[in-house]
């Protein structure tokens, strides 16, 4: 019980940060990140743009995933050790006051 409980603090803390960040979606860079396509990059341009190297490409589809996953990921943790350290001080007080 104790373990599905966890589950469920972590999945609601990440929909509560997905849903905090859904307004990037709205913002000129994430419409940047969409038209990243050769096609649509040409439009309205007279120049042809650099051509980047293939490994270039690769680690850039590689990096923003990780990127997208690992702040949400990092928040989320940063809350919930942040709920815990809380936890862990009112039982140490509680714990004195019991003490006294």
């Amino acid at each position: 019980m104790k373990t599905l409980t966890r589950i469920l603090v972590v999945l609601l803390v990440t929909v509560l940060v997905g849903l905090v960040m859904l307004p990037l979606a709205q913002t000129g860079w994430a419409e940047g990140l969409r038209d990243s396509r050769p096609e649509r990059a040409l439009e309205g341009r007279t120049e042809r743009p650099e051509m980047l190297p293939a490994g270039v490409g690769l680690i850039a589809g590689l990096v923003k995933p990780a990127l997208f996953l690992l702040i949400p990921g990092s928040i989320t943790l940063g809350i919930l050790n942040a709920a815990r350290r809380r936890k862990k001080t009112q039982a140490a007080k509680k714990a004195v006051l019991v003490e006294q």
